[in-house]
């Protein structure tokens, strides 16, 4: 029995803190935050501007706002997790970018607080005897001696500069902070992620064990016959007997093979479905199916990629079984809509129609429909087994969106 290996928890912010200034300073982290605190400020002016004036693709700044802070958090060594976003308007990311240009403003007023005061910390010594009475005045403190003067401004700086590294390393947290949440999956999307890698190894598992069955009932089987065949015809020639029965029997079971193991391979990836796309792939299957069959196609034909071209061409020859063996039709039709949104893979037949059960009028009629559901729930598509409108009398489709993987 397997067990499962607890993941590490998430990581929200950089290592390298610590308390004391003589090991804050001396870390690499630390001057990292201090970099992408001033980098967050030279761009939050430039940034609120663009995102003011591209508020109708609000959705495309989030996505560069993302791909910002997991810049970030590369640079300060935390690992973002993967997330699917959102088709167009994705809410954490929109969340992230609000997020971003508030800390933009705080590094925008932390750099500008601390320029001015590095002004000023600069030009005191310098100015203050020019002063009405040469006097440099601290509240209740007041002093003329150059050497206090000097160390006060000196204490100043280094406060300031204490104070500033501080403050980007909060900053800088922050922001990291917010890409790793915005990014965080929820439970349910864990859930759905560990079902995913189920259904896809149970899938692996299914095809190698089909496979290893069509090849045992079928092209092993000719083989086999194949070699007594052989033998039998080595015998009739050693004895000198007539060759013509044996050879018609080797070429049948020779033929027979080849047949078996091209069915078994255009089960696996068929030729055609590479070669010339999905409408000649389902029209070939069509031809081969031994019942009348007739594909449409709607919509501008377009290429689509290995996965859900093959996904769409199995929910093509699950419908044609279950219309051939259980439905015990007489007629199908395969209709491949391309849509603007997604590609679509209707089979209607006119058997003994969709059993009304537990399952209801969707149904889950065998096996075959079960493990296409979840396939296509691991590419965002849909699965339906409905009751069709005459003279079909049951309608299985397959929807998948497009420019999926």
């Amino acid at each position: 029995m397997s067990t499962s290996v607890p993941s590490a928890p998430t990581r929200y912010w950089p290592s390298g803190f610590s308390a004391a200034p003589w090991r804050f300073l001396t870390r690499a982290p630390v001057w990292k935050a201090t970099v992408w605190t001033l980098l967050l400020a030279a761009l939050f002016i430039p940034c609120l501007v663009v995102a003011i004036v591209l508020l109708p693709w609000l959705p495309l700044s989030a996505r560069v706002a993302d791909l910002f802070g997991r810049a970030g958090a590369r640079w300060m060594a935390v690992a973002v997790p993967a997330r699917r976003a959102g088709r167009w308007f994705d809410w954490r990311q929109a969340m992230e970018l609000v997020a971003q240009l508030a800390l933009g403003f705080a590094a925008f007023i932390l750099a500008c607080s601390a320029g001015v005061l590095t002004v000023v910390t600069v030009v005191i010594p310098f100015t203050y005897q020019s002063s009405q009475d040469g006097n440099l005045d601290l509240v209740f403190w007041s002093t003329t001696w150059p050497p206090a003067v000097f160390a006060v401004c000196l204490s100043f700086a280094v406060i300031s500069a204490l104070l500033f590294l501080y403050l980007s390393w909060v900053i800088t947290g922050c922001s990291v902070a917010a890409t790793v949440a915005s990014n965080q999956n929820s439970e349910a999307e864990v859930a759905e992620l560990t079902r995913s890698r189920a259904v896809l190894a149970d899938a692996f598992t299914g095809e190698r064990l089909r496979i290893e069955r069509e090849l045992h009932d079928g092209a092993q089987q000719y083989l086999t016959a194949l070699q007594l065949n052989v033998a039998a015809l080595e015998l009739t020639a050693h004895n000198g007997g007539d060759l013509t029965v044996p050879m018609a029997e080797v070429k049948t079971n020779a033929r027979q093979s080849l047949d078996s193991l091209r069915t078994t391979v255009r089960g696996i990836y068929p030729q055609v479905l590479k070669d010339k796309g999905l409408v000649e792939a389902v029209r070939e299957l069509v031809a081969h199916s031994g019942i009348n069959g007739e594909v449409a196609v709607t919509g501008v034909p377009r290429d689509l990629t290995d996965t859900p071209a093959l996904l769409l061409y199995h929910c093509a020859a699950e419908g044609l079984t279950n219309a051939v063996k259980h439905g015990d039709a007489a007629n199908i039709l395969v209709t491949i809509d391309y849509r603007q949104d997604a590609t679509v893979v209707t089979v209607d037949d006119d058997g003994r129609g969709v059993s009304t059960g537990p399952a209801g009028s969707s149904g889950s009629k065998g096996t075959g429909i079960a493990g296409l559901r979840e396939r296509a729930a691991t590419l965002g598509g849909t699965v339906s087994l409905t009751p069709a409108t005459s003279p079909w009398t049951t309608r299985l489709a397959l929807s998948v969106e497009r420019n999926r993987p």
